[in-house]
């Protein structure tokens, strides 16, 4: 597959919005109802074992710059029938050259686009019918995912219920740790989700949520290379099928006087790797003016590694093997401050209807890999 051009990239994510925008409809005159258009520049800087761009043996440089423009559309074609569409391009600069740069030079400079549509058609007051498609395309890779969803409010509202399932199709050229090329090969995945919502005062909020994701194909990073004891390496190899599963709990307090909101949430995380994680998240906004608020954040993470993971592998190794510091037991923590300006609510017109946000973070974890990043958002609604 070749690599997408930027100019490619753009004029794909407007043909892709657009052709949904004007897509006719058969019962009665469409409306836009909103329209928003936001970019996101992100740079990090850091290192990371599992960066090649290092000397053998030390960490390489995590640096990376990331553009990422986003359209977002929402159409209404009847009361009760709105369909909703979002196109998302990334344009990301070289955080750890692979080997995959051995015949494409993709991560030195990446593109990718992705487009999600949903459909959403209320039946009475209290229940919604969802559907969602889309698709995302990259260098290697090209992607297609289905959907549909229910979500049913009962309780004067109080309780929410959420139901939905995705499946995706994956197909990639497998690069392999010297730049060889295999084929093209594929990959699936379906997933559920469960979630619940209940409203226990009217400041206090209990979110809870089940998810279970089912992979099969190719699952390896086929370019991730596995160091040996006597120099050189070998393929990444992963089981055939991978069972994922999550659950998630969150409480959210909202302080009228103060004008503050604390959000607080823990998700267990087990796969059939033998991968077992804890994530612990605290949120704290304040709301300066009804124009300008604040949240700083901390989320701790641990987790004990994948069964098949080693720093180096004995010579020609046979079963399941990596050596990716993402599957590595490890610790991490994270911490991140933002500033967030809504120039719609604001009492001066100079930025009219935009939004705009500054987020600045440090994340560190135990296997030696340290990033300090920093995201500027910009957003308007026209």
């Amino acid at each position: 597959m070749r690599q997408l051009r930027p100019a490619v990239v753009a004029v794909s994510a407007v043909v892709a919005l657009v052709a949904v925008a004007a897509a006719p409809a058969p019962a009665a005159a469409q409306a836009l109802e909103a329209f928003e258009w936001r970019t996101v520049l992100f740079g990090q800087g850091g290192h990371g074992y599992q960066s090649q761009d290092g000397a053998d043996g030390e960490p390489g440089s995590q640096q990376a710059i990331i553009v990422e423009p986003l359209l977002w559309a929402r159409l209404r074609q009847t009361p009760t029938l709105v369909h909703e569409a979002a196109v998302e391009v990334d344009i990301v600069s070289a955080a750890s050259p692979d080997a995959i740069d051995a015949t494409t030079s993709a991560s030195r400079m990446n593109e990718s686009v992705a487009l999600d549509v949903t459909h959403r058609w209320a039946h009475d007051h209290h229940g919604e019918v969802q559907g969602r498609w889309g698709f995302h395309a990259e260098e290697p890779l090209r992607s297609w995912f289905w959907g549909a969803g229910y979500v049913r409010k009962l309780a004067d509202d109080n309780f929410t219920l959420t139901v939905n399932g995705v499946i995706s199709m994956d197909w990639f050229d497998s690069y392999g740790p010297y730049g060889d090329r295999p084929g093209l090969k594929q990959r699936h995945a379906y997933n559920g989700n469960l979630s619940v919502s209940q409203v226990l005062s009217p400041t206090t909020i209990l979110d809870a949520a089940y998810g279970a994701t089912f992979q099969a194909g190719l699952l390896e990073t086929t370019w991730n290379a596995v160091p040996m004891v006597g120099g050189g390496v070998a393929r990444e190899k992963f089981p055939g099928t991978r069972l994922r599963q999550a659950a998630t709990v969150r409480v959210s307090q909202h302080l009228p006087r103060s004008h503050t909101t604390v959000k607080a949430s823990y998700r267990i995380y087990h796969d059939d790797f033998d991968l077992d994680a804890h994530t612990v998240q605290l949120f704290g906004y304040q709301y300066v003016t009804p124009w300008l608020y604040a949240r700083l954040g901390y989320r701790v993470h641990h987790q004990d590694g994948a069964s098949f993971y080693m720093d180096v592998f004995p010579d020609a190794p046979t079963g399941y093997r990596t050596s990716d510091s993402d599957l590595a037991p490890f610790t991490a923590h994270e911490v991140t401050a933002k500033l967030a300006l809504l120039a719609d609510r604001a009492p001066f017109a100079v930025l009219g209807r935009a939004n705009l946000d500054v987020v600045l973070g440090h994340y560190r974890r135990s296997n030696d890999l340290s990033i300090t990043w920093g995201a500027l958002s910009l957003g308007y609604k026209f």
